[in-house]
């Protein structure tokens, strides 16, 4: 009983007295940020809940919804159960008693129908913040053994045919219905499972785990040996008190449960058998051995051994994609080399850029990031038009060297994982390389970014290139203006009809542009002419003139944007200012001075698969003890890099690349667009003007000049002179400048802030221990400076509270977490708790 009262005892040994202060998460904000709290705070309501005491305010670490005593009655015929739940933040399930076999009935929330649903089999209820007391009832013909209960509910209140049970039981099953079976006194096992991989490596490393399930009395039992002969310890890991004797064997301070410990050895260098000896203490007559091989060291193939279905001998789950094998004692792993060194020497490289042109046009600055294998050369080399001004490797600058060729500037790797950074300038318009690297590249990802009045025409030599004005046109586009163009010069002439093709092939894939009701437009017109004199013409009149009044409304917008941009280019969105998710935020490289584009679904990937890369390199992570470079040694740290995204655009390629692979990029200049943009304006407007005098004149008699292609004209000025005031109304006043992504950023950095005292906000001062026959009492004193989840002494097997007492009262919010650990939430203050 007193064993599992150790959390509490360790807990009380450390004696830390301090003055509570107010909530440490008021922080202030600038009344022009509080508007946009709610907006980086979102998806983070679980800062509003209470949180375990020695950890921070993570969302794993937060516990929201804090259920009370489960009061449960159960008889031959049913039951019935009535629970209490505070909900602190968010939308919460709240699990319910029962399962899909014995499912609630008559389930009420204070008072009211709930609705319930099945989540993972499990009946639960969607509350929101707030207090609610939830009841329902059971029916049956044959009452079940157990009952399953929410896994958080820490206090449980057992009435069976009108009988308390002071002691209920819960096992995985759930809560058994009835009293604990005091049986007799479990017999001491032990049963123990040795699980080993091999990696061929300088030295050779070996890790084991030993798989041991104990049962009966808290005891001391000695295993071994732990590792083959000649095998050197170097870590252990284990949940158990553990010490490995100076003769092999592992000593270890068991008690009931199922554990696992780790030993890490390496062997003194590289063997060609290892043999298992003699199993002696307590040591299982049989292993399993799983090998990882290394190729980049040689090329192996285990022998002697029988291979088994790594998946059939629960071998732990991140070694089950190697070979495993039985082993027995007098048995041997061999280890047949059948080469040495790599298997192939070609590189296998990926490219990540981020281009950007001048504001003058004159050329472009790149910052790249390479990764991948290098396996040969051990040098990558930029060539000209490309400048390499920088490079840096790990957060190691590199020295930026001439290679063997004229006009090659690259630097030297030593790495096999490459994760280099570089940034340099080209001044070349034109037809240039597409990488300027010269190695051949697996994948390349390019991300383009335009000046404020730049647009991309096109990308010649990309394979794809979404976004540019050529990329942009759909079989159905084309369809569709041949259908308006045409229909406009039957309507109206042939010269008409061009006009209405110039402005359609300008104007259809700007923002805003209309195109659906031009030929809604045209159609009425169409049938107006055709109709009869009727009642249904009448209608037709009324279709038209509404479609040319739609017309309108949608032209205003449009040319007001046109006009705008094309005054004033540096009004365009920037491509970070739509504010992405901060949990998909931007990533920020400081020590290069620039910032990333918003990323892809695909370029996320990449960075995934080389962070993953670069972790399980460990070892060549580490710096190395000695200088790279002679003391006197400049190493170039090169530009500062723009952080701007007007206009961006991706470029792709669908397989590998060579250094001779070439990129023409066709970009129309801040005036020719500035110029189209009004272009475009007076062309939507002359056809709009065209079909506006087919509309009126059709209403009320016109004058004669009207009806000529010189009223036509006029009327078309007219109009423009009318719309063209709105469209250079002042819309800078209409642009609201919102704050930067840097300043939300460190309001969300600030919010999302643990507390001063994280990561623990807790202490307990004191604890009085008090045993009678029947009844253990422990009144504890604890302070805290949050509102946090305090745990409780006890365990599912020994001593378990029954009633919990806060600073005098019941305690109404206990939670059981999976380890079958009761926490209590407190507020900050002084506590005491019994």
């Amino acid at each position: 009983m007193f064993k599992s009262l150790r959390p509490a005892v360790i807990l009380c040994l450390v004696i830390q007295p301090f003055v509570v202060s107010a909530s440490t998460r008021d922080i202030y904000i600038p009344p022009e940020l509080e508007p946009w709290k709610n907006w980086v705070l979102e998806g983070k309501e679980y800062l509003d809940c209470p949180f375990f005491f020695n950890q921070t305010t993570a969302e794993s670490s937060s516990v929201c919804a804090w259920p009370g005593r489960l009061n449960l009655e159960i008889d031959g015929e049913g039951g019935r159960f009535d629970q209490t739940w505070i909900v602190y933040a968010g939308e919460s399930w709240l699990a319910l008693p029962g399962d899909g076999t014995h499912w609630p009935q008559q389930v009420r929330v204070d008072g009211r129908a709930g609705t319930i649903v099945a989540r993972d089999s499990v009946p639960s209820v969607q509350l929101g913040p707030g207090s609610y007391r939830v009841t329902g009832r059971f029916e049956w013909s044959d009452r079940p053994r157990t009952l399953r209960i929410p896994t958080e509910t820490g206090l449980v209140a057992l009435t069976v045919d009108g009988r308390r049970i002071h002691r209920p039981e819960r096992n995985g099953a759930g809560l058994w219905l009835g009293e604990r079976k005091e049986g007799k006194k479990t017999q001491d096992a032990l049963s123990v499972q040795v699980y080993r991989l091999v990696e061929d490596d300088v030295p050779m490393r070996l890790t084991t785990r030993v798989q041991i399930e104990v049962s009966g009395s808290v005891r001391e039992e000695l295993l071994g040996p732990a590792l083959p002969d000649g095998f050197v310890p170097l870590a252990m890991t284990s949940a158990l008190p553990a010490r490995l004797d100076p003769d092999g064997n592992l000593r270890l301070q068991v008690r009931p449960g199922s554990w696992q410990v780790s030993l890490a050895a390496r062997a003194p260098g590289l063997l060609d058998a290892i043999p298992l000896g003699e199993a002696r203490t307590n040591w299982p007559s049989t292993e399993i051995w799983s090998y990882q091989s290394n190729d980049r060291l040689r090329i192996t193939a285990v022998e002697g051994l029988p291979s088994i279905d790594p998946s059939q001998a629960l071998v732990p789950g991140e070694w089950q994609q190697l070979p495993a094998y039985r082993i027995q004692p007098g048995e041997a792993l061999g280890i047949n080399e059948r080469s040495r060194g790599m298997v192939s020497a070609e590189n296998q490289l990926e490219l990540s850029r981020q281009l950007w042109m001048d504001f003058n046009g004159d050329g472009f600055a790149f910052s790249d990031q390479v990764g991948g294998t290098m396996r040969s050369g051990w040098r990558l080399d930029m060539a000209a038009p490309y400048a390499l001004l920088s490079a840096k490797e790990s957060d190691e600058n590199l020295l930026v060297t001439v290679g063997d060729a004229e006009g090659l500037t690259g630097v030297e790797l030593r790495r096999t994982q490459v994760s280099l950074q570089a940034l340099g300038r080209t001044e070349t318009r034109g037809a240039v390389p597409v990488t300027g690297w010269q190695n051949r590249f697996n994948k390349i990802n390019t991300q383009l970014h335009l000046p404020p009045g730049h647009k991309l025409l096109a990308a010649l030599g990309a394979d794809e290139a979404p976004g540019s004005w050529t990329s942009r046109w759909k079989l159905l586009d084309f369809f569709l203006l041949l259908i308006i163009t045409i229909a406009a010069a039957r309507l109206f002439g042939r010269p008409i009809g061009a006009l209405a093709l110039v402005a359609g092939v300008l104007s259809f894939h700007e923002i805003g542009a209309p195109v659906w009701i031009w030929l809604n437009l045209l159609a009425a017109v169409a049938l107006v002419r055709v109709a009869p004199e009727s009642r249904f013409l009448r209608l037709l009149k009324s279709y038209r003139m509404l479609s040319l009044v739609l017309l309108l409304v949608l032209l205003i917008p449009f040319i007001a944007g046109q006009l705008r941009i094309a005054i004033y280019p540096q009004l365009e969105v920037q491509a970070g200012a739509r504010y992405p998710p901060f949990s998909q935020a931007r990533k920020k490289v400081a020590t290069l001075g620039y910032v990333d584009a918003p990323e892809s679904e695909a370029v996320r990937a990449e960075d995934a698969a080389q962070e993953k890369i670069a972790v399980s390199a460990p070892m060549q992570s580490r710096r190395s003890s000695y200088s790279r470079y002679a003391p006197n040694a400049i190493v170039q740290a090169g530009p500062g890099m723009p952080s701007w995204e007007w206009n961006s655009y991706r470029l792709r390629w669908n397989g590998p690349v060579d250094s001779d692979r070439t990129l023409r990029l066709l970009i129309l200049p801040r005036w020719l667009v500035s110029g189209l943009g009004v272009v475009i304006v007076l062309l939507v407007l002359g056809v709009a003007a065209v079909c506006a005098g087919d509309v009126f004149k059709s209403r009320w008699s016109w004058p004669k000049q009207a009806r000529s292609k010189s009223g036509q004209a006029t009327a078309a000025a007219l109009l423009t002179l009318g719309i063209l005031p709105l469209g250079l109304a002042p819309a800078v006043a209409q642009v609201e400048t919102p704050p930067s992504p840097q300043l939300l950023e460190e309001l969300q950095r600030r919010l999302l802030a643990p507390p001063d005292c994280a990561p623990r906000c807790a202490e307990m001062l004191s604890a009085e221990v008090s045993v009678t026959t029947d009844l253990l009492t422990i009144n504890m004193t604890t302070n805290a400076m949050d509102d946090v989840a305090v745990p409780l002494p006890g365990s599912p097997q020994g001593w378990r509270p029954e009633r919990i007492v806060l600073d005098g009262t019941p305690a109404t919010q206990v939670y059981r977490d999976r380890q079958q650990v009761l926490w209590v939430r407190i507020t900050p203050g002084r506590h005491s708790i019994s």
